[in-house]
């Protein structure tokens, strides 16, 4: 894992932040797909997602909230390590 977190955090993801304004398009689709993600695959409560994704300002963060939070089980954290570096790979 720890190969894995090493390999998304040096990614560029800065490029990825979140955005509450929703005016980036791309940036919505991502976002929404984040969200299905944490939602259907690792069953995040939904109220939860907004209030992480605030936090992490940028996707670099994400695995670190989600943990910090209790929101995700160390085999999920892993799974979701996994997806940021496909996540960070198809938006390159």
């Amino acid at each position: 894992m720890t190969k894995q977190l090493s390999k998304v955090s040096s990614c560029s993801v800065t490029n990825f932040l979140i955005s509450p304004t929703g005016k980036n398009e791309s940036m919505d689709i991502r976002t929404a797909q984040l969200t299905q993600f944490l939602k259907e695959e690792l069953a995040v409560p939904a109220d939860s997602i907004p209030q992480v994704l605030e936090q992490c300002k940028n996707l670099n963060r994400l695995p670190v909230i989600l943990w910090q939070k209790k929101l995700v089980t160390l085999a999920q954290l892993d799974r979701v390590l996994i997806w940021l570096e496909g996540f960070v790979t198809q938006a390159a």
